[in-house]
């Protein structure tokens, strides 16, 4: 509705009501209009989608103690800390200022840390949370965890779109585009507090730490995924001339199948790291598996399945039977 409107009115200011080279409704002229207002609309609303994800970030450490992140030395750390700190002292600013000076604590606490700036500027302060952390090592797993758990969703999200039939238009490219966040992204993590891999990102996008750069890369995906989908088939269209054969369809699904069961198999697998030495734990999840393995073999059994709904309801009938019979007696 938008769209219509603003094309109206900008037929109005163009052409004037009367004019003999106004486009009528429903020509080639008048749809290609449509769909470049169209286009314009659906792109600044996903470009204020990102900026506000921007702006409405929550205050790093660095802001906190007024430093320029990748700029600033330990002696300016130091005195920004000091002043701080001082300014908002509860004994000087009042309850006003307490909390305020816990969090310049804290950030004080993590930049003076070589590990913990470092684990800080990849992942932000949820990854700090790991009680069990004490290497770069360990809290580099941590982190990796919640990569791994963001694109196997995706994939899987991507692979089942495109296995109800919806969303296929430019598919080729939104697999791109998240393949290439990926390889983004691990070079920011990989390479933070090296001095490389994220010089460049640091002048798409300055004054923000390598973890809130990945936030803003995770926006774009997903601003850049739904305007394809959105307005990519009416600026090019796709002819019937263009789609796959289905030999080519099952192959890329198979593709699309392996990628989901790789990266599930890395999760699976940074999870179970997490057990080694710990045999009480891994004793009962052999249990466990142990039940559910038989379990699922006796589900295949139609006469097993039929008893055990048939006991089901005849113990919710005497159940309620029961229930029935005490509030009579209370009665």
């Amino acid at each position: 509705m938008a769209a219509r409107l603003l094309q109206a009115v900008y037929y109005s200011r163009r052409y004037g009501p009367n004019s003999p080279k106004l486009p009528h409704k429903g020509s080639a002229r008048y749809q290609r209009d449509f769909n470049w207002i169209l286009t314009i609309i659906v792109g600044l609303y996903l470009s204020s989608l990102v900026y506000d994800s921007i702006r409405t970030m929550e205050k790093n450490h660095y802001d906190t103690l007024g430093l320029k992140f990748g700029t600033f030395t330990q002696k300016q750390l130091k005195t920004n800390f000091r002043k701080a700190s001082l300014q908002y002292h509860p004994d000087k600013a009042g309850q006003a200022g307490a909390d305020k000076f816990v969090g310049i604590r804290t950030a004080h606490e993590i930049l003076v840390d070589p590990t913990l700036r470092l684990n800080y500027d990849r992942f932000g302060s949820t990854v700090l949370k790991c009680t069990a952390c004490k290497t770069n090592k360990d809290y580099l797993q941590e982190g990796l965890k919640a990569i791994y758990t963001f694109y196997a969703v995706a994939g899987i999200v991507f692979f089942l779109v495109n296995l109800v039939g919806k969303g296929n238009y430019g598919r080729y490219w939104r697999f791109i585009m998240l393949a290439g966040m990926g390889a983004i992204e691990m070079s920011l993590v990989l390479t933070a507090g090296n001095g490389g891999g994220g010089r460049w990102m640091e002048r798409l996008m300055p004054g923000l730490v390598p973890f809130e750069q990945i936030a803003v890369l995770h926006q774009l995906y997903i601003s850049a995924s739904v305007a394809v989908s959105q307005v990519g088939p009416l600026l090019f269209p796709e002819g019937k001339d263009k789609q796959e054969p289905s030999s080519e369809l099952i192959k890329r699904l198979l593709t699309l199948t392996e990628i989901a069961a790789a990266e599930t198999a890395v999760q699976v697998k940074s999870w179970m790291d997490t057990l080694v030495g710990q045999d009480e734990c891994i004793t009962q999840l052999r249990r466990e598996l142990g039940y559910m393995s038989l379990e699922m073999k006796l589900s295949e059994d139609s006469a097993f399945f039929d008893t055990r709904t048939a006991i089901k309801a005849r113990i919710e009938r005497q159940s309620k039977i029961h229930q029935r019979e005490r509030l009579a007696h209370i009665d």
